[in-house]
């Protein structure tokens, strides 16, 4: 039997980045494709971290997946990240937890880790496979905030090893599958300078593109991974 892949993604835009120019089928609220070794269920999670590990663990209580990978967008909040680079996470963060009360760290739930792993499987076939500047790797930053200039914190710096970029979801899907103990990736082409005044103009002008670039790689990442 091939192993299935859910390919999750916060906005239809970001789905669509992943199945342009695929023969998928669509099925429900899902859209399937059957690589050459691999099947791919893909669906809209929803914005936010509520919204997206609500579909995912429902998803996952009706069919359990060999691995999940998250795609989209994402802000730089790093030098090295420029628009339309992707970005494959190490790990993940939330940056708006603070359970510090309770001898946490910032940013760690409770009863978790502060950081959330990413599979190392993936992210080897990466490094060994994909040479190519534009790809970059480290930790994503999420929380329930679109971060623009006027509310990037000096905490993502100070509190956090090196973070690259922030999204509003990645965490929480890692953490879902940290929980069900299921490998999980995040991919992110990056949309726009978090730290730039203009960036929400430029994350609505690059959304469609940047996706389709997140998309891209994910797709070659799995025929690398799932090769004969």
């Amino acid at each position: 039997m091939k192993p299935l892949v859910y390919i999750i993604a916060a906005q239809q835009e970001e789905l669509d980045g992943f199945f342009q120019g695929l023969e998928a089928k669509q099925d429900g609220e899902t859209v399937l494709y059957e690589g050459e070794n691999y099947l791919v269920r893909g669906f809209f999670g929803g914005i936010g971290k509520v919204s997206i590990s609500y579909r995912l663990g429902k998803m996952i209580q009706k069919e359990r997946p060999d691995r999940i990978i998250n795609i989209g967008v994402a802000g730089s909040i790093n030098t090295d990240l420029k628009a339309f680079d992707i970005l494959l996470a190490t790990n993940g963060c939330y940056h708006d937890v603070d359970c510090t009360a309770f001898g946490y760290e910032y940013g760690q739930m409770c009863q978790m880790p502060l950081y959330f792993p990413c599979d190392m499987e993936l992210l080897t076939v990466s490094q060994e496979n994909i040479h190519d500047e534009h790809v970059k790797y480290g930790l994503i930053l999420s929380g329930d905030s679109f971060i623009t200039k006027d509310n990037c914190k000096s905490e993502f710096f100070d509190k956090f090893l090196n973070p690259y970029a922030v999204d509003m979801e990645s965490a929480a899907v890692l953490q879902c599958a940290l929980i069900e103990k299921i490998p999980c990736n995040i991919i992110r082409a990056i949309s726009d300078d978090a730290t730039s005044e203009e960036n929400k103009e430029h994350y609505e002008f690059a959304l469609q593109d940047a996706s389709i670039k997140a998309g891209k790689i994910a797709h070659q990442l799995l025929d690398l991974l799932y090769i004969k």
